[in-house]
């Protein structure tokens, strides 16, 4: 999977956040993942990975797709 493929997902989790006033830090405290982790993936900077997703749209109750 190449990074340029999901690169709408972190845009779309990005927005959500924005609209619902939530924060990465909150999003990072209940799904278990690492804030930095969150950062780097809605940044672009590491991929996101499917097992990552399912833990945002788990916390999210969201059905964003790779």
């Amino acid at each position: 999977m190449r990074k340029k493929e999901n690169k709408g997902v972190p845009e779309k989790i990005k927005k959500y956040l924005e609209d619902k006033g939530t924060k990465q830090i909150w999003l990072a405290e209940k799904s278990g993942i690492s804030q930095a982790h969150i950062s780097n993936v809605l940044a672009n900077r590491v991929l996101l990975t499917s097992d990552v997703l399912d833990k945002i749209n788990n916390v999210l109750d969201t059905d964003f797709k790779i």
